[in-house]
């Protein structure tokens, strides 16, 4: 992972701590640390069918082009989960346990405070932080952001394919 983190840094590209699925041909990435609901978000889009997880806990991010695109990773987490492919990222949606399922944007502060916790950023290469630290930047304000409350059962599901559905570019 820490060949990947060096790799990715040179190429405009992030390791989150983080799951990911794609859902209506976009990549939706949760981020968050131990203990956030990764498994357990993955386990119910797993369970929702209609959906690809990429990623149970880690996912790579890059910009390519003119977008970033989100991709799975070969180390799985509790869930399993580890595909080999990726998608044009459409959202960043940081998990909340809640009583019901609901779609809290975040303003770039916001985002920014939560994702630079769950990227892999070498604190300890002065080379790569600067660079890094500006791509989280890129990445929040190019992709829209939010807190994803949700509860368990199905109803997220359908959550999060009305969110990919709205945000797929015509």
């Amino acid at each position: 992972q820490i060949l990947l983190v060096y790799a990715l840094a040179r190429q405009r590209g992030l390791l989150l701590h983080a799951a990911g699925a794609i859902v209506e041909g976009l990549a939706l990435v949760f981020p968050g640390r131990s203990g956030a609901g990764k498994t357990t978000i993955s386990r119910i889009i797993g369970q929702a069918g209609g959906m690809r997880l990429l990623s149970d806990d880690r996912v790579v991010v890059r910009w390519l082009g003119e977008e970033f695109r989100a991709f799975g990773t070969p180390w799985p987490g509790e869930a399993g989960v580890a595909l080999n492919d990726g998608a044009p990222l459409a959202g960043l949606l940081f998990l909340a346990h809640s009583r019901e399922n609901r779609l809290e944007r975040l303003s770039c502060a916001e985002a920014l405070k939560r994702l630079i916790p769950v990227a892999s950023i070498p604190w300890y290469n002065a080379s790569l932080l600067d660079p890094l630290l500006a791509l989280c930047e890129d990445l929040v304000a190019a992709v829209p952001s939010y807190e994803l409350q949700f509860s368990l059962g199905k109803a997220p599901a359908e959550l999060l394919r009305e969110f990919a559905q709205h945000h797929r570019k015509p």
